[in-house]
């Protein structure tokens, strides 16, 4: 696996707290045969600035190759999307320095504004990947549809293969999803012990889906190689049936997770 969304960069943000917890971190995940991980920490305007990112990853890269742990750490931010944050792209880390850039929307704001931060990334030559879309229930699956033919590449966390919705799993199945990461943040619960999660995800979608969105398009996105998205005939058919059961699984998550 490729993970191109974690946060072990220990120090500058809510991910790993210090060097050790990265260290452990990158162990588990070289168990899993996890071969690379981009340390894509938030990019919060008013939060977490990258303060400390380039002097950490230094620090972290020298120690993984003391360790001889057999793992490529790369660049990269998860960028909250709000506010005046096309003044700050400059401290921005795109992923691996491609036109790829991790991204993140802010919960209340409307649609067109969603729409419009994204269509103005990709007028400036990049290219989005938005972050784990099972997170985001307030946006219908017509939007999603828009975003995809934009040019949006939808990224979902693994362990969402536990609570999937109707709208993920068919955003997930039937090819919008293009990337699978971890999202990890730390030893206690959001670690890299994920290997009933593939398991799972491999009976759903196959080992040969699965490849794709663990190995090849992330390994694209390194490599700063175009993902083909391609227009995905009958989807029209699901929108009504899709939309009418997301807003029962919205108020289910909000109750359950107190969060988008």
């Amino acid at each position: 696996m490729i993970d191109i969304h974690s946060h072990i960069l220990f120090g500058v943000d809510d991910g790993a707290k210090n060097i050790e917890e990265s260290i452990t971190l990158l162990r588990q995940a070289e168990k899993l045969g996890i071969t690379d991980i981009v340390c894509s920490s938030h990019y919060y305007m008013g939060r977490y600035e990258n303060k400390d990112y380039n002097k950490n990853f230094e620090i972290l890269r020298d120690e993984v190759k003391k360790q001889g742990i057999k793992i490529k750490i790369y660049k990269g931010n998860e960028v909250a999307l709000f506010g005046n944050v096309f003044s700050r792209l400059g401290e921005v880390n795109t992923i691996n320095n491609s036109k790829y850039v991790l991204v993140e929307l802010k919960r209340g704001l409307i649609f067109s504004l969603y729409k419009e931060f994204l269509q103005k990334l990709i007028d400036l030559g990049y290219k989005p990947v938005l972050a784990h879309i099972e997170r985001y229930p307030f946006i219908k699956f017509r939007e999603f549809k828009e975003l995809y033919n934009m040019g949006v590449i939808f990224q979902m966390n693994i362990k969402t293969v536990e609570i999937l919705t109707p709208k993920t799993e068919y955003l997930l199945t039937e090819g919008y999803v293009k990337i699978i990461a971890s999202d990890v943040h730390n030893i206690e619960v959001r670690n890299y012990e994920l290997s009933s999660y593939f398991d799972k995800l491999k009976k759903l979608i196959g080992e040969d889906r699965l490849k794709e969105l663990t190995y090849e398009n992330p390994k694209k996105i390194l490599n700063n190689e175009d993902i083909i998205l391609v227009e995905i005939e009958g989807a029209n058919d699901e929108v009504t049936k899709i939309n009418s059961s997301s807003g029962l699984f919205k108020s289910i998550w909000n109750k359950l997770f107190g969060r988008a």
